[in-house]
């Protein structure tokens, strides 16, 4: 399925922006790029940023090897929710329709309109969008001749987006002060070199370390495209003592 939606800046004052070249947090593995942000606590809601004005659109360049990440908090009240309405397709107003819960509407009302206003600051604003067989979506074929991708992740007070030139780019993000509950699914998701990671370490830093390891798993899941069709336990990573983490399968 395809979409098509001129859109205008509506969420400029409470977006910013992160460009990251290379950092222990980012590794590449071929042409695949997983991306994880930690935050130590949801970022507050009155910590917006209304004085940032928005950039120039000339100006929003995205060199090889460079990812940008973009971030919003969605609980952030200077967002004009009822602005944003106009911004949905009809396919995409059944999606927001079936969301029981307010937060969950918002957020995606919230993310789409991200979506568009942040990829309007590198191309022309008509976008067309397509998904693939497992659900990631991507811009169509015959727009940005290839040379943009995206992905999203949300928790809770943060919607982030990365880009890239080059395909093959996932990112996950997630609040450290997230209770990880009965630690009895590690068996399911982590390998066992995961595991004892994770149980070696004091138990205050155990919460660290998971999340880690867990954003990781979900970036690398992403960039390849293929989501939970890929096992969890089928591969993993080594974070310690290194700089960058090294994925093993």
């Amino acid at each position: 399925p395809t979409t098509a939606l001129p859109f205008g800046p509506i969420l400029t004052p409470s977006l910013t922006r992160t460009i990251v070249k290379q950092e222990p947090r980012l590794t590449a593995y071929g042409r695949l790029t997983c991306a994880r942000l930690l935050l130590e606590s949801p970022p507050s809601a009155q910590h917006a940023h209304p004085g940032k004005h928005p950039e120039n659109a000339a100006e929003m360049l995205l060199k090889p090897n460079e990812i940008h990440i973009w971030r919003i908090d969605d609980r952030d009240p200077s967002v004009a929710v009822d602005r944003l309405s106009r911004v949905l397709t009809p396919e995409e107003w059944e999606r927001h329709d079936r969301f029981v819960f307010p937060k969950d509407r918002r957020r995606f009302l919230i993310t789409r309109a991200m979506v568009r206003e942040v990829l309007s600051r590198y191309r022309p604003p008509d976008w067309r969008f397509v998904v693939n067989d497992f659900g990631k979506p991507r811009i169509a074929d015959d727009q940005c001749d290839g040379q943009l991708h995206f992905n999203i992740s949300h928790t809770s007070g943060a919607i982030v987006l990365a880009l890239r030139r080059e395909p093959g780019i996932g990112i996950d993000v997630e609040c450290l002060d997230r209770v990880i509950g009965n630690p009895s699914f590690f068996d399911s998701v982590f390998t066992e070199r995961e595991i004892q990671s994770i149980r070696a370490l004091p138990e205050s830093r155990q919460a660290r370390q998971f999340y880690t390891l867990w954003t990781l798993k979900e970036a690398y899941i992403k960039a390849i495209g293929m989501g939970l069709s890929i096992p969890l336990k089928g591969f993993g990573f080594d974070v310690d003592g290194a700089e960058h983490p090294t994925l093993y399968l």
